[in-house]
C-alpha cells in the first residue's frame, strides 16, 4: 500500500501530471510535442495516453487514500467537489463532497475531511476527464435535439432516449 501511494504522489505532487497534460494542448491543437515527449522520456502519443490512464488512477489513490472514502463514495465525486472551511480554531480545512453508502440504505449526502494533496488530486483528474465530459455534453445536446424532434416514429424509442438522457445527465459533472 505505502509503494502505490508513494507512486501515485509522484503523479499527483511531483508535477508530472502537469507536464503530461501539456501535452494534450498543443497536440489537439496540431502542434508538435516532440519536446514534451522527451521531458517526459515518452516516445509516442499512445504512451502518453497509457500514462494519462496512470494519472487519471493516481489521483483515485490519492483522493481514497488521505479521504478514506469507499469506491462508490470516490465514483460520487463532481467537479467542483473540493472546497475549504476555516475551522473553529482559525486554521483552513479541506473537504470533499460527494456521496456516502456506509451504514446507509439509502445513500445521502457526506463530507470527508482531507488534506491539501487531494485538492491537486481532484484538479488533475477534473482536467484529465474535462475532454470526456465535453464529448458527453455534445451527445447531450444532440440527443435533447433528437428527443424535441415531433417526428419519432416509435414511442418505445423515444422512451429508450429519454431514459439514456437522464442517464448521461446524472454523468456530465462526474470526476471519474
Amino acid at each position: 500500500m505505502v509503494k502505490l501511494v508513494k507512486d501515485a504522489l509522484h503523479y499527483v505532487t511531483d508535477r508530472y501530471g502537469e507536464r503530461l497534460l501539456a501535452c494534450r494542448d498543443p497536440r489537439d491543437a496540431g502542434r508538435p510535442i516532440d519536446s514534451n515527449l522527451a521531458q517526459l522520456d515518452l516516445n509516442s502519443w499512445q504512451a502518453v495516453k497509457e500514462e494519462f490512464t496512470r494519472l487519471l488512477t493516481a489521483c483515485y489513490v490519492i483522493i481514497a487514500a488521505f479521504s478514506g472514502m469507499r469506491l462508490n463514495e470516490v465514483l460520487s465525486l463532481e467537479t467542483g467537489c473540493y472546497y475549504e472551511h476555516e475551522g473553529w480554531d482559525a486554521a483552513t480545512y479541506g473537504w470533499l463532497k460527494g456521496i456516502t453508502y456506509k451504514l446507509e440504505e439509502n445513500p445521502k449526502p457526506g463530507e470527508w475531511m482531507v488534506p491539501p494533496v487531494v485538492e491537486q488530486a481532484v484538479k488533475l483528474a477534473a482536467r484529465v476527464t474535462a475532454p470526456v465530459r465535453a464529448k458527453l455534453e455534445k451527445m447531450i445536446t444532440a440527443l435533447e435535439a433528437k428527443l424535441e424532434d415531433i417526428r419519432y416514429l416509435d414511442d418505445s424509442l423515444r422512451q429508450k432516449d429519454a431514459e439514456t438522457l437522464n442517464e448521461m445527465k446524472k454523468h456530465r459533472m462526474a470526476l471519474f
